[in-house]
């Protein structure tokens, strides 16, 4: 099976667009998402109609569960922003859409078990897993994990990380990147030479940014599409 993983689509409808484009070029068994569908940017009910359109396995994360919560002072004010906006552009329907997301999922393919949450699986919705941990660090947030991949978003950017038997997984962001790098990221899974193949994909920023422009989100938006940070 090829097993396609994104994560923190953020209402950005014209990197989603794209990002599916290219997995639709592979022959792709399933699509999971690791949360953070709405937040910051312009389009949050497009994004959540196309995932469910598609039917994407998700999960759900911080930005997801603040627009169903409306709860949200922890969050910087930009970032609040963002979530009010979302919230503002969404129906009833989205709403219980994400509020029926679960915090976390495990699943087997072909004999081979995957857990998958938004943040860790200590803190499924706030804790980062950075690429620069110590393997001290990440064993120590796996440790109760009984799966042989682990499968997380949150800190926007791609990551391979081998703790003993496990493997850490993150597929980057769609919607904003934050290694960098103004492309959209995903991975894909092949169950049967259990290979990790790593993608990113260029979209329209010019519109993504005059959109975020339009619906008066904060500037900061623009400039982390446009530098990928």
């Amino acid at each position: 099976m090829k097993l396609a993983f994104i994560s923190d689509i953020h209402s950005n409808i014209h990197a989603l667009s794209e990002v599916l484009k290219k997995i639709e070029e592979f022959k792709i068994d399933e699509i999971f998402c690791c949360g953070d569908i709405v937040g910051y940017n312009s389009f949050p009910k497009e994004c959540l109609d196309l995932v469910r359109d598609i039917k994407i396995k998700s999960v759900v994360g911080n930005h997801d569960l603040a627009v169903v919560d409306k709860k949200f002072s922890w969050f910087k004010e930009t970032c609040a922003m963002g979530i009010k906006h979302s919230i503002e552009n969404l129906e009833h329907c989205d709403i219980k859409f994400l509020n029926n997301l679960d915090f976390e999922l495990s699943f087997v393919r072909d004999g081979i078990s995957f857990y998958m949450c938004h943040g860790s699986p200590r803190d499924k919705l706030f804790e980062y897993i950075h690429p620069w941990f110590t393997d001290d660090i990440l064993s120590d947030i796996v440790k109760n994990v009984n799966a042989d991949y682990i499968i997380t978003g949150h800190t926007h950017i791609q990551m391979e990380a081998a703790v003993g038997s496990q493997v850490i997984l993150n597929p980057g962001s769609v919607g904003q990147p934050r290694d960098g790098i103004a492309k959209s990221c995903f991975m894909i899974f092949d169950t049967v030479d259990l290979k990790t193949n790593w993608y990113r994909v260029d979209y329209n920023i010019k519109s993504a940014t005059e959109a975020v422009l339009k619906a008066n989100l904060p500037a900061i938006f623009i400039e982390k599409l446009i530098q990928g940070k």
